[in-house]
């Protein structure tokens, strides 16, 4: 920390070294390579010393995923798109909470019946509409629209990424390397298990944002919320580990599928710095 946190006149500096084989991603206007980079952190030491530690471990995460392959571009567009979507989340919970501080429960309960009524209404104006729409069509003789066949699935080669089971065992390998308590590892065991009772032992990669959350919603309806938080922390952390077949970029998307997943029921910030 000492190296990166500069200080300047009355300001601080997050100062973070280029390793010298990514410079050439980091170009100055002449459009020659910066061995470092910098960013200001303001005048008082107590905020400047924490925002440079999370300035740091951010370009660090950077480095690692241009090493794997990813392209500067590429992972500017990913981080905006986080961003903005930490954004509206946010918004969207302040709105929330500002509507559960100024109407009561009975208020809520009005308003709910209210856009339930809205809802059915609106779905009868459309069926409505569609009926006649095909009545018109059978007066002008005009036959209706032959329903649409399924569409027939492609073939897939099989997937070469490893399945859930697989990636569990080099997990609870890790835990126990680590020094983890046997009752922490039983846990994530359990609720591993309990995954591939339900989906299936299948490959990590065939794991959607849609299986994690009709799994999480499935198991939700007899578990408390934290239970249930418990379980998307370990898938999450279940893919984290493993590496063979999978690229570091399809590894965030699954484990973000199980972080939007558990955000259906209440925000898991404790899953999402969980490190091994």
């Amino acid at each position: 920390m000492a190296t990166n946190l500069i200080r300047r006149g009355s300001a601080y500096y997050c100062k973070v070294s280029i390793p010298r084989p990514l410079r050439n991603h980091f170009l100055n206007d002449a459009g020659k390579q910066r061995e470092a980079l910098w960013e200001s952190l303001g005048p008082d030491l107590t905020v400047a010393k924490p925002k440079c530690a999370a300035r740091v471990a951010y370009w660090e995460g950077v480095f690692a995923r241009l090493r794997s392959g990813e392209t500067l571009d590429n992972i500017k567009a990913s981080d905006e798109r986080e961003r903005v979507m930490a954004e509206a989340r946010a918004h969207q919970d302040r709105e929330h909470q500002w509507i559960l501080d100024h109407n009561t429960p009975d208020d809520l309960r009005a308003d709910i019946e209210t856009l339930r009524k809205e809802l059915k209404r609106t779905q009868e104006s459309y069926l409505k509409s569609i009926r006649e729409m095909e009545e018109s069509l059978e007066r002008r003789g005009i036959a209706p629209a032959p329903a649409i066949a399924p569409a027939i699935p492609m073939q897939v080669e099989p997937s070469t990424s490893e399945t859930a089971s697989q990636a569990a065992e080099a997990l609870y390998g890790t835990l126990e390397r680590d020094g983890r308590r046997q009752t922490t590892v039983d846990g994530h065991r359990l609720r591993v298990r309990a995954f591939i009772e339900s989906c299936g032992d299948i490959p990590l990669s065939a794991i959607t944002r849609r299986i994690a959350s009709d799994f999480l919603d499935k198991i939700g309806e007899s578990l408390s919320n934290r239970t249930r938080n418990a379980y998307a922390m370990t898938m999450a952390l279940d893919i984290r580990k493993p590496r063979k077949a999978l690229t570091p970029h399809q590894c965030r998307e699954l484990e973000h599928a199980w972080i939007e997943a558990a955000r259906r029921g209440r925000p898991l910030n404790r899953m999402v710095t969980v490190r091994l």
